[in-house]
């Protein structure tokens, strides 16, 4: 088993989510942290939420998922999950 941490950081690309989940479960990736940014207008409710869907549905692992209610922007989003993990790490 894999045990080095990845980060997934994701916002309101579901193409481009699906093809990222696609080739981590390809690469057997087991300790998945995915991030999810709040949607900075009612515009990208629809695309931020059928992201999340697909976060929902991975199933060849356990991952470690976390959602923000409101967009916090790109900079703190990837801030936020660096050290998030490298606390854990």
């Amino acid at each position: 088993m894999n045990s080095i941490p990845v980060l997934f950081i994701t916002y309101k690309r579901p193409f481009h989510t699906n093809e990222v989940l696609k080739a981590l479960k390809a690469h057997n990736i087991q300790n998945l942290y995915v991030f999810s940014d709040g949607p900075k207008s009612q515009a990208d409710i629809a695309d931020l939420y059928e992201t999340r869907l697909l976060i929902q549905k991975i199933d060849w692992t356990k991952p470690t998922i976390i959602e923000h209610d409101k967009n916090i922007g790109l900079a703190k989003s990837i801030l936020y999950a660096v050290n998030f993990v490298f606390k854990k790490f």
